[in-house]
């Protein structure tokens, strides 16, 4: 990915950069040369290594603690990002959880913390950093979502309400803000193994990988070169184009 010039240094927030794909995304943008927002909740020593790879590359990032359901957590770390870097010209929400298990069993605490972190979470920050982009005439926001937004999951009725209603919510903004010359995409870039015991992990991809195209799971350095398109894409198109 190409380096940004000095002149035409960005700020970009990456929401759940302590994961397999937050931490793929915002190394990708600290290596093009953007100023990165590492956003984490409660996994903090994975947020703060991304941050290190970055700056030891030569790049600039910092690591920002917020609560994504909760505006009175997420305003701050906006206004640390803008303190140190400046306005967020790019945000990417990615942070999302998961509580899954069958409706007829599933608490209220389970559905309201999946939509909370994820559907809200997306609405709050895109909320607050459009004013920025508004502004200065141009931003873009990209919302990563799931295969379980599209075609829905057993299991999963509140991870699948919420990330279908983020490619609502994508189409939707898109037509709203287009006018600014702020673009907003959704990316789904299919399941990403994380991290866990290599028993489980055949398990799940014995389970998984006949439903997916290609028959195998998804992986970051594959689909992170669709980055490069999404930045440099300056001017925004229609969405009735």
């Amino acid at each position: 990915m190409a380096e940004i010039p000095v002149e035409d240094k960005k700020t970009a927030l990456v929401t759940g950069a302590s994961g397999v794909i937050g931490a793929a995304i915002a190394q990708a943008l600290g290596s093009a040369g953007f100023c990165v927002g590492a956003h984490y909740h409660h996994a903090k020593e994975p947020a703060t290594e991304v941050v290190e790879r970055i700056v030891a590359a030569g790049g600039q990032a910092l690591a920002v603690e917020a609560d994504l359901s909760r505006q009175e957590s997420v305003a701050p770390m906006f206004d640390l990002i803008e303190q140190q870097f400046g306005p967020v010209d790019y945000l990417v929400n990615n942070a999302g959880i998961n509580r899954d298990v069958l409706l007829a069993f599933m608490s209220d605490e389970q559905w309201d913390e999946v939509i909370g972190t994820n559907l809200r979470g997306t609405y709050l920050c895109s909320r607050l950093a459009l004013p920025g982009m508004m502004r200065q005439g141009s931003g873009a926001i990209c919302n990563i979502v799931s295969p379980s937004g599209v075609r829905g999951q057993a299991g999963q009725c509140n991870y699948s309400a919420s990330k279908g209603g983020i490619i609502a919510f994508t189409k939707a903004l898109s037509r709203e803000v287009g006018r600014f010359n702020i673009r907003v995409n959704a990316v789904c870039p299919g399941v990403v193994p994380a991290p866990c015991p290599p028993s489980t992990s055949r398990k799940r991809r014995n389970g998984c990988s006949p439903k997916f195209l290609w028959g195998v799971l998804a992986n970051p350095k594959r689909w992170l070169r669709w980055w490069h398109f999404w930045r440099l894409r300056r001017r925004a198109t229609s969405p009735d184009r």
